[in-house]
């Protein structure tokens, strides 16, 4: 994504990710990241880099999560709504 420096949105839902893609960590501009119905097992420290711009968070879905590092949202000064859904309960996971 590194050529994309003003992209703001990004909408990765339903692509069978397994983990957070490295490349996410360079997206300095990104405002939105909609991560929903993956495979993702786990969020490690830093994930998502040093973000300032990014404000909304979308994990929903992410039914095979099962571990979330400390730190993985570190770095996300901007971050207002951060949230994984489950089937059937929601598991807020940040609101700055």
């Amino acid at each position: 994504f590194k050529h994309f420096r003003k992209l703001l949105w990004l909408d990765l839902q339903k692509n069978q990710l397994t983990s957070i893609p490295p490349a996410l960590r360079n997206t300095k501009s990104l405002t939105l990241l909609n991560l929903n119905h993956n495979n993702v097992t786990s969020i490690e420290s830093n994930a998502f880099g040093n973000n300032p711009s990014l404000t909304q968070l979308d994990l929903n879905f992410l039914d095979k999560l099962s571990v979330v590092a400390d730190c993985a949202f570190c770095g996300l000064t901007g971050l207002k709504v951060g949230f994984k859904k489950r089937r059937d309960k929601v598991i807020f996971l940040a609101y700055i």
